[in-house]
């Protein structure tokens, strides 16, 4: 098994892993009832309510159960594949060296490697359709719950909303204040140059716009290197 396939495992779902389905019946269980995110662990939420959290661990322990299986089938694979390619380099060994090349076949014999991963396979399709029913089961109780589950849902609804209000709120006044600090940071700066915008009214409190660059804010509370004054400027002749 590669490292992707095991990352692929562990985090969505198990359908493009399985190996061909044995029967119609199976298939008919893959298509319909494990579709979509139904033997991925992702697919039922967490600490929302009790009864969906008993289901959701029950649903992991059967995807464990389906994995361990596939892991299982994944390693008789590369068993096979190792004894396959020590048996051609033997063979292709036996030719340089000159010697006979009806060297014994340690391989596992092709009847015992159908009976292994049959056995395998057996118990990986056991767990698939019950691995269904447990998905069945799911989607019976959400729909016994739906109206209760609903309900929950919009009693936490006006909570958030609030929050989201109080957060809102809290960003127009954030933005208000960071638009009177830009407003008195030009102010004392014209003032200070004394020129034809200097000797304005202080800026009131207001309102500010949607969008204000950080850049402008800081442009405004501080002199860069080209705008400096002789009262702000280098006061000393190694500043200089």
């Amino acid at each position: 098994m590669s490292k992707n396939t095991g990352n692929r495992r562990r985090s969505g779902p198990l359908l493009s892993d399985l190996p061909t389905s044995p029967d119609a019946a199976t298939q008919m269980v893959l298509t319909e009832r494990l579709k979509g995110h139904t033997t991925s662990p992702s697919w039922l939420p967490e600490r929302v309510w009790p009864e969906l959290d008993a289901l959701r661990d029950e649903q992991l322990r059967l995807r464990f159960q389906v994995t361990d299986a596939l892991e299982a089938l994944d390693a008789l694979t590369a068993r096979f594949k190792s004894e396959d390619e020590g048996h051609a380099e033997q063979l292709r060994q036996a030719h340089r060296d000159g010697a006979p090349t009806s060297s014994e076949d340690r391989r596992t014999p092709a009847e015992q490697r159908v009976a292994e991963r049959t056995a395998v396979e057996e118990r990986l399709w056991a767990g698939v359709h019950v691995f269904a029913e447990h998905a069945d089961r799911v989607i019976e109780t959400i729909r016994e719950h739906e109206d209760e589950w609903l309900a929950d849902l919009r009693s936490r609804l006006v909570p958030a909303q609030e929050k989201r209000r109080r957060t809102d709120a809290l960003v127009v006044e954030a933005k208000a204040q960071e638009f009177e600090l830009y407003r008195l940071g030009q102010w004392v700066q014209a003032n200070a140059d004394d020129q034809g915008f200097g000797r304005q009214p202080a800026p009131a409190p207001g309102g500010a716009p949607d969008q204000v660059s950080p850049e402008v804010l800081k442009d405004a509370l501080e002199r860069r290197w080209h705008r400096l004054k002789p009262w702000n400027g280098p006061t000393t002749e190694a500043a200089a």
